[in-house]
């Protein structure tokens, strides 16, 4: 009878681990659906094979979770002919505490196929954040939070660290421009003519 005793007791310490496991993710779940309803994701996304940054800006209207780990995102998409939303249906997978949104080979009416993994983290002051990849067609790039971001402000995308985006673009700007300049140095030095940019120099990321 002891033995029994044992398995009865080593059932109900398994089934209590099962139940707390179960609230738990539940409670994300929720957490999830709370930072998305009513969002709007103001962030940046580049293109594989170009310098540039752009900006984009999604206005997340609902989400419903369905079974098998489906979720609808009711999101407000601009287009040049004025904003459309649209009921997308992505997959969410759990990386421990953070989910990841995945739409894989996805037809979006009037728009096209696309590929995206995308994931989501709320921190510990109650910002949320979101980077990710993307892929449409023949072309694709990253995503991530660029001014302002979900229902609470302060997203951050890769390498922020905490600083405006303003002058982070202007680095970049720096930095494209001196990468030109040195190329334009080596061609000349090639060519024999001088090391400088010097007369018929012209900088195309150049604003005057």
């Amino acid at each position: 009878m002891k033995w029994q005793a044992l398995i009865g007791l080593a059932a109900l310490v398994v089934c209590a681990g099962c139940a707390k496991k179960e609230d738990v993710q539940a409670k994300r779940e929720e957490e999830f659906r709370q930072l998305l309803t009513g969002a709007r994701l103001a962030g940046r996304f580049s293109m594989t094979g170009r310098p540039e940054v752009r900006e984009d800006s999604y206005k997340i209207s609902g989400v419903t979770k369905l079974a098998g780990g489906i979720w609808t995102i009711n999101a407000e998409i601009p287009r040049k002919s004025g904003p459309v939303t649209l009921p997308v249906p992505v997959r969410v997978e759990w990386a421990g505490d953070t989910p990841v949104m995945q739409l894989t080979d996805a037809t979006l009416p009037g728009m096209g196929t696309f590929t995206a993994r995308i994931l989501f983290y709320k921190d510990k002051t109650g910002k949320g954040h979101y980077a990710g990849f993307w892929w449409g067609g023949d072309h694709g790039g990253d995503v991530w939070r660029g001014g302002a971001a979900l229902t609470v402000p302060g997203l951050r995308g890769p390498g922020a660290r905490g600083r405006d985006s303003s002058l982070r673009c202007g680095r970049l700007e720096l930095w494209r421009k001196k990468i030109w300049i040195r190329a334009r140095r080596k061609m000349k030095l090639r060519r024999g003519g001088t090391a400088g940019p010097g007369k018929g120099y012209a900088d195309p990321h150049s604003t005057s």
